[in-house]
């Protein structure tokens, strides 16, 4: 895994934890992503992930990025470059 996407799953891990105004059903949605994000970067350090599942991941980060935008910019920019990474990574 890159650098900047350790930090920046570093990052989504203490927003999660330190964000006050996002309610709890969405922070356990957020964790779950966060969950089948890393479980699909150790995937592909022992081979290549089916596009599906990297489809069907990348699609949900992008619903959260359009989700939040607005509201939660520091969030938003955080979900974006774990999405730019991942893509940088061919997930």
């Amino acid at each position: 895994m890159s650098d900047e996407l350790s930090e920046a799953m570093g990052r989504l891990h203490q927003e999660l934890t330190q964000h006050p105004h996002l309610d709890a059903s969405t922070v356990a949605s957020l964790k779950a992503l966060a969950s089948d994000i890393q479980r699909l970067i150790d995937q592909q350090a022992g081979e290549q992930p089916s596009s599906s599942n990297a489809s069907i991941l990348s699609s949900r980060i992008q619903e959260y990025v359009d989700e939040f935008e607005v509201n939660h910019p520091q969030l938003t920019r955080t979900l974006s470059m774990i999405a730019e990474r991942l893509a940088d990574m061919g997930i």
